[in-house]
């Protein structure tokens, strides 16, 4: 299967890339992405709601009287079409310009194998569409909030913005990531977040009024997505069943514990580190009270713990030993094979299986 082999060939690149200096990192990185550029742009009919995409390339309008996407994604899309004028071609620009912040990013903190970094991000999005595009803008803007530049961080997310209205969500963050905070402090975040979220069936009833008095002035557009985000059906294997629930608060319980014990013994001084677990602390505590009953705004979570990889590149400095460290990372891309597997074979499965690429035949395009 092709899933499995574009996945082998990037766990190769990054185990090779501990055995190599820095600067060979950069072009196995380069090589990375050039596998999963050709394999997310050539596909056809696979990775996405493939109809409305397909009919906002072909039928694009740029006189805001559309209700489909937002602006700067209609504009990525106008030029595409005016220029080479096949949906392939605009596969390959929004892939790219994907890839691009994502390589960006991993560039400039995870210089110590970025390779797993790709890995990572690839296995929780494998196909880019807007959302994904959006996120991978606000993970490129961490750069700005460590070194404290408010008007390039302010650009990204008006780019990341008008690729998609979710992306104000993040915008706060700036403000909060300039300062450290106690472990009390994350505590009562993260465990309010679960009660919260806990009670969220029976607290979220009046989210939509409220959401029409906040956003009344907004154009339909706006308003129409935060009722299909509040008042969305969560098909059957979507939803969280106690079992289901438990798993995942047991999961990110335990990475909330453990890179704060990371922080306190060997990153205390490291701000990188130390903004980087207040994103994440952000972004779960998000996902804890969103995820049981509107899980496509809990997915905004991606804006917040795209660093969850670079503290585990932080983990991974602290062993000395090259047989050492490459068993770690073994062990991490195996990890990463479940969020591979979970977004391949789980409730949208059929639109990831079968692949179908430009070069196959046996249906119409």
């Amino acid at each position: 299967m092709i899933y499995a082999l574009v996945y082998i060939i990037l766990v190769f690149l990054t185990l090779f890339s501990n055995s190599v200096r820095a600067e060979q990192r950069r072009y196995l990185l380069y090589l990375g992405g050039a596998v999963i550029l050709c394999f997310q742009a050539l596909r056809w009919r696979t990775g996405t709601d493939w109809e409305p995409y397909l009919n906002e390339f072909l039928h694009v309008d740029l006189s805001g009287d559309t209700d489909n996407f937002e602006a700067g994604y209609r504009f990525l899309n106008f030029v595409c079409k005016e220029t080479i004028g096949t949906f392939t071609f605009f596969l390959f620009i929004e892939c790219g310009l994907n890839l691009l912040f994502i390589i960006l990013f991993v560039k400039k903190f995870g210089k110590i194998n970025p390779c797993l970094g790709l890995l990572y991000f690839f296995s929780i999005n494998i196909f880019p569409i807007r959302f994904t595009l959006a996120s991978s803008i606000l993970v490129y803007s961490y750069c700005y909030i460590l070194e404290r530049k408010f008007i390039p961080f302010l650009l990204l997310n008006i780019l990341a913005f008008s690729i998609h209205r979710s992306s104000i969500l993040f915008f706060p963050m700036y403000f909060i990531c300039q300062r450290n905070y106690s472990l009390k402090t994350y505590l009562i975040v993260y465990i309010t977040s679960i009660c919260l979220g806990l009670a969220a069936e029976y607290t979220f009833g009046n989210v939509l009024k409220l959401a029409s008095m906040m956003y009344g002035g907004m154009d339909a557009t706006f308003q129409g997505k935060m009722e299909e985000y509040v008042t969305g059906e969560i098909p059957d294997a979507a939803k969280m069943t106690p079992i289901r629930y438990a798993l995942s608060l047991i999961n990110s319980s335990i990475f909330v514990i453990v890179f704060y014990y990371f922080k306190v013994k060997y990153f205390a001084d490291n701000r990188m580190y130390s903004m980087l677990y207040t994103l994440y602390v952000a972004g779960i505590s998000f996902n804890r009270v969103f995820l049981t009953v509107i899980p496509d705004l809990a997915r905004a979570t991606s804006f917040f713990t795209g660093g969850f990889i670079i503290m585990l590149l932080f983990i991974v400095s602290l062993v000395k030993t090259n047989v050492k460290r490459l068993a770690l990372i073994t062990a991490i891309c195996a990890y990463f094979v479940f969020n591979y597997q979970g977004t391949i074979n789980g409730f949208y499965d059929y639109l990831y299986l079968p692949y179908y690429s430009i070069f196959d035949d046996n249906f119409v395009r």
